[in-house]
């Protein structure tokens, strides 16, 4: 048997909104990043790394505001680096 929920004006706001999205063209700028990053996430690696408390409050803040996850954050930055697109300043 299937389940109904009933919404609040909110959540039927939202879904009408989910329903209005239109996805990006597959020759679309963004489209093709989107779709490099899936590629590259799905074959992760776990690792232990320590990392200042502090650092770690400034990367999920920067995280925040950007609207991803810290994680995806720290791998996007390594990922950068180690193209050599991103310099840090030593």
């Amino acid at each position: 048997m299937k389940k109904t929920f009933k919404l609040t004006t909110y959540e039927k706001a939202i879904e009408a909104k989910a329903n209005q999205v239109k996805p990006y063209p597959k020759s679309h700028k963004i489209y093709r990043r989107l779709r490099v990053a899936a590629i590259n996430t799905t074959k992760s690696q776990a690792i232990s790394l320590r990392v200042n408390h502090q650092t770690l409050k400034l990367i999920k803040s920067r995280a925040r505001a950007v609207g991803l996850p810290y994680q995806t954050l720290i791998n996007s930055v390594l990922y950068r680096y180690a193209k050599g697109d991103y310099k840090p300043m030593l």
